[in-house]
């Protein structure tokens, strides 16, 4: 997503903003005909919260406040060792301005901060809609 940003800006002069990440949901294709239903499934309430960060994005609604969009995010002790391993597999460039490993710490404490942090440089992650 950060290369696309940055291409936008580079090729064609124009600046755009990313307003947030929709988790890849394959049960959505068993609910064409009835997409009330699918967001009446636990997988459809995280797309359905996943679009309304997006539109608060759109509409200009503060970080912070889309942040407590993740609040309550509980990860188990092996999710939060993939994240950690996630993190650890992105480009230093991705860290400029700030520290991979307080990110990291952080994950234990604030996850749902690091999740904002992630979403907010166009990263995500399939633990993040779970």
């Amino acid at each position: 997503m950060r290369n696309l940003i940055q291409l936008c800006s580079d090729k064609i002069g124009i600046s755009i903003n990313h307003i947030g990440n929709l988790p890849e949901t394959r049960e959505v294709s068993h609910y064409l005909l009835n997409i009330p239903r699918f967001l009446d499934t636990e997988v459809g309430g995280k797309y359905f919260n996943a679009v309304e960060g997006s539109l608060s994005g759109l509409l200009g609604v503060p970080e912070e406040t889309r942040i407590e969009q993740w609040s309550g995010i509980d990860f188990t002790d092996d999710e939060i060792e993939e994240l950690i391993g996630f993190i650890e597999g992105l480009d230093e460039g991705f860290f400029t301005g700030t520290n991979r490993e307080i990110w990291k710490l952080r994950l234990f404490y604030r996850p749902e901060e690091v999740v904002a942090f992630l979403i907010s440089r166009g990263v995500t992650h399939e633990l993040f809609y779970n």
